[in-house]
């Protein structure tokens, strides 16, 4: 029997609804917002006070009914003793910001994600796996192994922020060469 190979193409790049991009945007944003206010331990009344905002427009963000703006993202992260990280697509973190405001405003143009996050964030390992998209488990032993560098506090590990884009950076730098060395055998091999 013969069997029949096509060669590996790949796909031109599908340009995604930029109304989708804006709600996911929207609901990421107000996550980051609640997940920052929950972990200062603070209500939405202690954080309207001290944004100088109602409840309801705090709420109203948390839910994911308003749009980041770079106003409104700086405003609240002087408020949360927060840092703005600007992220391609809605890659957490991979892209430092930049501090001109034109450079900000140029980011969410293009249409990548900014979420809200302390500039001295440690992680547990659930939030480390998943922002990574893998399991504890997988994490756990990245971490065992020196992939990721982490500390203990007690019997707990935590990772920062800054180490685990690092390794993340490292790891898709990895995968693209393998992808281009599968594409370029392929080519080679008429498969």
């Amino acid at each position: 029997m013969i069997g029949y190979h096509t060669p590996w193409k790949r796909l031109p790049a599908q340009d995604e609804d930029p109304e989708r991009i804006a709600i996911r945007e929207a609901l990421a944003f107000g996550k980051a917002l609640y997940d920052r206010r929950v972990a200062l331990g603070l209500s939405v009344t202690e954080l309207a006070d001290r944004v100088g905002m109602t409840e309801d427009e705090i709420e109203c963000i948390e839910e994911g009914g308003t749009a980041p703006t770079t106003a409104l993202l700086r405003h609240l992260a002087a408020a949360l003793d927060a840092d703005v990280r600007h992220t391609p697509g809605h890659d957490v973190g991979s892209v430092k910001p930049k501090p001109e405001p034109q450079g900000i405003l140029a980011q969410a143009a293009e249409g990548r994600g900014v979420t809200v996050i302390p500039s001295h964030a440690e992680l547990t390992t659930q939030q480390a796996a998943d922002m990574l998209n893998v399991s504890r488990p997988y994490l756990i032993k990245l971490l065992e192994t020196g992939e990721i560098p982490f500390r203990l506090i007690g019997k707990h590990r935590r990772i920062t922020y800054e180490d685990l884009q690092e390794y993340k950076r490292r790891d898709d730098a990895k995968r693209r060469t393998a992808a281009d060395q599968l594409a370029a055998l392929g080519q080679e091999s008429d498969i």
